[in-house]
Order: structure tokens, then sequence, then C-alpha cells
């Protein structure tokens, strides 16, 4: 405990940690049970698909959807339509001037100008909806064009009744034919309401919105029943100058925003910080990705994009391209050349073999659609671990609900008042804050001698500003979030055990405790895993309270729903690694820090910084420092979900494998890189060989800051952030384990390989190395020292 509260100039950063860490754990508590209540999912489909596969399976639209209502689906997206959509769906008839004049010549054309050039008419049952298309026509045609309601005569001189069949003539014009909303058409609002299924409105972004239009036009969808609202084409409803003004009057009607994922909409990121909550998260796959995807990969995107991103809404676009599934099957039948086969079910082709091939179909296309519906919904009901709901529930099919205020909406029935709720949640982020304020002075006391009148004025000042912060659950919080996501890879690695066996006198004879250990004979590859695993277990669980921090500081709705995200991710990467590659330059460890001041160490590290900067620069450095920044920017632009870098098709599939075989996917760099490379800078720590333990704790670095960096995905429930932190650290230890055991007998080889044919190697010495050898005469854990280093040596005294 000496580098921890028992040091003087380490206790009251430690002490600030404990208070925010004691504190953000009632926060993530309050989130973990927040998200497990949050777990009311809809499936939406497309109407226009729907209609399209009824149509082309010859099987009643109404009995097509009230089929995927039994597989899951509870919402139907229905669009606005214009004069264009109404009429290629068979609901009106537009007709040119011309024709109209043959077709009711009884009609008065002459009382109508030359400018009006088209007559839409309706069959007698649709007279409703060509009332709803001329109110719509009065309210956005030009006031010196109006549109005519022109009385249908279909005789010269003949009569009509006052109820009769009317038609409305409108000019040419592009505006009123493609963009000229004419709101959702009743019988496919009809056709849904009655199936009991929930309307998503989707609505786009007219030219003429102004607003009474858009008053009229959000009443329209919310007289549907919608409670979704889904914008549809490339731009949010109101972009540019609107967005506001669109968001408020959405509030106003308690109509949610589908925030759609990885959307490229105009205007949507600036859409989804004006709702104040009332959002929800929409996955979907457009047309033409469906097109070229496996239906397996389909059910899984889905289903984890609903599980792991609080994803409360799948639009789920229709497999088109399915064609059913066969089965090809020989049967032995001895027929004449040329005969086919007549198997009722089958389909029969010639042969001219005493074979003949069976063709039976397992899956129509429509049974392929609708089980690839039942198996997305299957996924989200099912718990990720069936024996503990209590860890996180499966989803309920229903309505989506949005995220509201959080968590002010729900602090608020427990304090009393909204103005509580919000001095509760700033309380909280300030009790956070303060481990920022701790983290800090760890470091400042890592690098410089600060007094105690120094330690306690930096304190003060830290404590003033996150106070300050703590008023700003936006900003205020991601600039804490981001400090504290800068410090804590670094603190689990400095404090996490690593440093203890890269004292000044070598490991081979300081012990992990920092005492002396008894020979060097203790160097294996078992003592190296098992400290290694002590080691990865101890600075996992320190670096894991920075992710206990900002759980607690981003614990707001906008972070939730993606209408924000944490600052500068990126940062949380490359910070670390700098900040450790000076520490083990220097070898500014706590534990030396704690004895000999942090002054030597900063001169250490300069000395040798110069050093290094004697060398002349040839070129195996520059290819070497090349391939560095090669893959130091494939590392950094990776980094992240929306990296914009694509994946190579056998890392998806090895993804893919992952996920099947864990509850979820823990990351590829932590298993394969951050957490087995742990296991070598013990490895080589212990052995002395300082560059290549150099390599392996930067390596380690970029696990722990992965670990950390998994938790700033704030739309993951926290559930899935721990459980893939822990599949991770085990794995990663267990690979780790297996490639040091593999590793360590062929270098053992290698070596007693290029000794012997060292001409110059005699009675155990080469080159001025003496070999430590096991007892038992193996050769696996040999250490090479200097002959000046033979002497024995006393450890790092701590007086």
């Amino acid at each position: 405990m000496s580098i921890f509260f028992g040091a003087p100039r380490f206790r009251l950063g430690w002490i600030l940690i404990t208070i925010a860490a004691l504190a953000s754990f009632c926060s993530v508590l309050f989130r973990w049970s927040y998200e497990n209540s949050y777990s009311n999912c809809q499936i939406t489909l497309d109407y226009d698909d729907t209609r399209a596969l009824a149509d082309a399976y010859q099987i009643p639209h109404k009995k097509l959807l009230q089929e995927f209502k039994d597989r899951g689906v509870t919402s139907i997206g229905l669009y606005e339509q214009n004069l264009s959509t109404l009429r290629d769906n068979a609901r009106i008839s537009i007709w040119p001037r011309e024709e109209a004049e043959q077709l009711y010549p009884g009609t008065r054309w002459t009382n109508y100008g030359s400018a009006y050039r088209y007559l839409i008419t309706a069959t007698p049952d649709n007279q409703g909806l060509l009332n709803q298309v001329l109110a719509h026509l009065k309210v956005q045609s030009q006031p010196s064009l109006p549109p005519k309601v022109v009385q249908t005569i279909s005789a010269q001189g003949g009569s009509h009744h006052p109820t009769a069949q009317f038609g409305i003539l409108i000019p040419a014009s592009r505006q009123l034919f493609s963009d000229a909303q004419m709101g959702f058409d009743p019988a496919q609002v009809k056709a849904v309401k009655d199936l009991g299924l929930q309307v998503t409105a989707r609505l786009s972004n007219p030219l003429n919105l102004n607003l009474d239009r858009l008053r009229a036009l959000l009443d329209e969808a919310q007289a549907t029943g919608a409670h979704v609202v889904i914008f549809s084409e490339d731009e949010v409803l109101g972009y540019q100058s609107m967005i506001k003004i669109v968001a408020r009057e959405m509030r106003n009607r308690e109509l949610l925003f589908g925030n759609i994922e990885f959307s490229k909409q105009r205007g949507w990121d600036d859409f989804s910080r004006e709702t104040e909550g009332m959002l929800v998260r929409v996955h979907s796959v457009g047309g033409d990705e469906v097109a070229k995807a496996k239906i397996e990969m389909l059910i899984d995107r889905y289903a984890r994009a609903v599980k792991e991103r609080n994803i409360r809404v799948a639009y789920i676009r229709l497999i088109r391209q399915a064609k059913g599934d066969y089965a090809v099957e020989p049967t032995a039948a001895n027929q004449t050349p040329g005969a086919t086969a007549t198997a009722p079910g089958t389909a029969n082709v010639p042969t001219s073999t005493a074979n003949q091939w069976q063709i039976t179909t397992k899956q129509t296309p429509l049974e392929q659609n609708l089980d690839f519906i039942s198996e997305i919904s299957r996924e989200l009901r099912s718990q990720p671990i069936s024996r503990a709901p209590w860890l996180r529930p499966g989803l309920v099919m229903s309505g989506a609900r949005g995220f509201h205020d959080y968590p002010v909406s729900l602090l608020e029935p427990k304090v009393g008042s909204e103005r509580k709720a919000k001095i509760v949640r700033s309380l909280f982020l300030f009790l956070a804050g303060l481990g920022a304020v701790g983290g800090t002075l760890l470091l400042l006391n890592l690098f410089f001698d600060l007094s105690n009148q120094a330690q306690i004025g930096w304190a003060a000042v830290g404590i003033l500003l996150v106070a300050g912060l703590a008023l700003s659950p936006g900003m205020g919080a991601k600039l804490m979030a981001l400090q504290v996501g800068c410090l804590f890879s670094f603190i689990g690695m400095m404090w996490g055990g690593l440093p203890t066996l890269w004292d000044d006198r070598g490991a081979a004879v300081v012990g992990l405790d920092g005492k002396a250990a008894k020979n060097v004979e203790t160097i294996s590859v078992g003592n190296a895993i098992g400290r290694g695993c002590m080691i990865l277990l101890k600075t996992t669980l320190l670096t894991m309270i920075g992710p206990l921090l900002i759980i607690a500081l981003l614990n707001y709705w906008k972070f939730f729903s993606g209408a924000d995200k944490f600052l500068l991710p990126k940062a949380t990467q490359l910070l670390p690694l700098l900040l450790v590659g000076m520490a083990f330059a220097g070898e500014v460890f706590p534990h030396r820090v704690v004895v000999e001041g942090a002054y030597p160490a900063r001169k250490r590290a300069l000395a040798r910084l110069n050093n290094v900067l004697s060398h002349p620069f040839t070129a195996r450095i520059a290819l070497i420092a090349l391939a560095l920044f090669v893959l130091g920017s494939l590392w950094i632009a990776r980094t992240g979900n929306d990296s914009g870098m694509e994946i190579s098709p056998i890392e998806l599939k090895f993804r893919a494998l992952l996920e099947r075989v864990f509850v979820t996917r823990p990351r590829t760099k932590e298993i394969f890189m951050g957490h087995p490379a742990i296991m070598f800078a013990v490895w080589y720590a212990l052995r002395r060989q300082r560059l290549l333990a150099l390599a392996a704790v930067i390596l380690t670095t970029i696990g722990q800051a992965d670990v950390l960096n998994t938790f700033c995905h704030i739309h993951t429930p926290i559930f899935y952030s721990l459980l893939r932190t822990i599949h991770g650290v085990w794995l990663g230890a267990l690979v780790g384990a297996v490639a040091l055991c593999i590793y360590a007998p062929l270098e053992s080889w290698w070596l007693n390989r290029s000794s012997a044919r060292d001409s110059g190697s005699t009675n155990g010495t080469s080159n001025g190395l003496t070999t430590a050898v096991i007892p038992d005469g193996s050769t696996n854990g040999k250490v090479y020292l200097q002959e000046a280093d033979v002497t024995p040596v006393k450890p790092f005294s701590k007086s």
C-alpha cells in the first residue's frame, strides 16, 4: 500500500479517487437499472415493401400483414403521399386535359383557362380521398392558379346529382406533382390500424414548408396514431433553418424523432440535440446492402444493434432477392433415356441416364421472409444469460419509447421537483469529477516534487473547476470525462505492478513486491505467466476506475441516444502511450518516486532522451520509424465505431464467430494484442531485455486504453461493455500464456543453436555474457547477465 494511501505524495489523489469511485458506483447502479427497464422495442416494416411482396407472392395484403404481426412485427412505416404516388398506387387517376375532354364531353371546358392542363379523378368509393387531395392542393397551389372543382359529366348536356362524381383541374406544375404533400392514404392507415399495428410516420422535407404547413403536416402524422416519426430521403424535416421549430412542434405533440444510426441525413445531429430526449434510436439496412447480404448476417446485425446499442426501432427492409430454398437430390430410377420425374411437389428435369434429379422446395420466398422476421424477434426476446434475467432481461416487442430528460425525469418523482432533480444530478457530476482531480494529482506528483501546500493548492483549483463544470451535463461533463479517459489507463499501468519488475537492478534480483528475489533461477515460463496474470488483473481493475467515473459523468440522455458523444476518443488512446513511454524511459515509477523523488527520474529520462537523439540517423532507423508511423496511423484510424476504414471480409467472419461463441464479442485488440503482451512484458522484464519489454509495454498500454475506450461508447448498455471486458481479460491471458509457452522453448532453442555456433563460447561464457541455468539442466528460463553484473547486487533500497 506504500504507493497508494501509505505514500503522503499520493495520498490525497487516492482519497479523491476513492470518493469519486464510491459516488460513481451509485450512478452506475442507477443507470444499469434504467437500461434494464428501457426494454420496449418495435419491429417496423415498410408498407411499400409489404405491398410489393403481397402482390409478388399472390397473397392478400391483409393476410401478409397478419403473418408478420404473428412473428413479432409491431409497426408499419407509412409515407405521406403526393400526386405521383397516389397515381402509381391506383388511388387516383390523372388525365391530360385533351383526354379528359374526350372522357367527359359534357363538362364545360371553356370555363377553364388553358393553363389548367390536368384533371384528377377517383372512383366513387375514393371520393373521400379526393376531398383530402383538394384540401391539400388549395393550400399548396399558386394563388393565381388555384385548383378547380370540375363536375365530370360524361355526355353533352347530361345531368348530374349534387353528390355526383367530380374531378380536380390543376395547372402543369412539377412541384404539385412531386413535392406537394397530400397527407397519408386513409386506406393504408385503416389497413394497419385494423390489425392492431402501430403507424410509424415517414415524412420528407418538402420544398414549400412553412410554419402553417409544418403544423398541418405534424397534425396529420399525429392523427394516424403515430408516436415515432422517421424522416425519409436525405434531409430531416425543416432542414436547414427550421430545425428548432420542427423539434419544438414535435415535442408539443409528443412525437418521437427516429434517429437513424449511422445516418447520412443532413441536419440529424442538430435535430437530435433539440429534441430534449423525445427521440428513439433506429437501425436499418438499405435496400442495396440487403440485396448483397446473407440472411444470417442480417439477422445478427439487427439483433446486435438493438441489444447492444440501445436501438429501439428495427426498421427492417424485406428481402426482395429471396427466391426460396431448394434441395436437389439424385434418385435411382430405371427409366428410359430422356424420361422425366413426375413426383408430386417436385420440379422435373430430363435425364439421359438411369439417375434422375429430384428438386424439392424447402422454403418458399415468402417463408424465407417470414422466418427472417421470426428469427430477429426471437433473438431480441431472448435473455443474454438465461439464468440471470436480473443482469439483462430480454426485450419486449411493443411500441418504442423515448429517453426523455434522463436522469432528471426519473429523479424528479423521487425528490419532488425538477429543480431538486437537477441539483442531485449536478452533485453526482461533481463527486464523479473529483476523480479527475485525483488522477491529475497522481500524475503531477509522479513527475514533479510537489510540496504539501502545492498539492492542496492544485486540489483546490481542481475542485473549484469541477464544481463549475458539474453545472453543465453536456460540455462540462465531456471535459471531465476526457480528463479521466486520458489518465486512468496510464494510472493502471503505473500502479498495476508492472513497474516493480523494471527496477534499476533488474527483476532478476527484485521481486514483484520490490524485495530481493532469492536467485535468478525463479525466472521460468510458469513464473512469468503467474505474475503476468496477477499484474493483468490488478492493472485492469485500476484502469476500470476510469470507466466507472466516465459512466457517472456521461449519465445523460444525449449520450445514450447518440445526440452527443465522448469528446476526442482518440486522445484516450494516444496520451496514455506518451505518458507510459515517458515514465518507462526515465523509470518514473511510483515506488521509486516515493523514495528518491521525481527530480532524479526526470533527469534520467532527459539523459536517455539525449542519448537516443545523439545516435546517427541511419536508414535502418528511418525504416523502423516509417513502419511504426504506418502501423500507428492504421491503429488510430481503426479506433472507434465509425472510423470510416473498411473491415476485411476475413475479419468480419472472425468477428461473427466470436459473437456466436460469446454473448458479446470481446475486442480483438485486447485478446490478441494488448492483454497477451503483458505476459511478454513480464517475461522480458524478468530477463532484463529492456527494449523488447518496452515494446510489449506499449502494446499492453494499447490494451488498457482499449478497455477504457469500450466504456466511452455510452449508447452501449453497461452489461455488454462489462461482459466484453471480462471476456477480453481471461481470453487475453489465455492467448498470452499459450503464446509464451510456444515462444520460450523456440527462443531457448535458437539461443542454444547460436551459442553452439559461436567459436568464442567457452565455460558457459559468450561474448562477455554469463549464463544462469536452472539446476535441472533445462534451458527454459535461461538468463544472460553482463559479467559486470554477475557480482552480487543489492536490491533497490527504500531507505
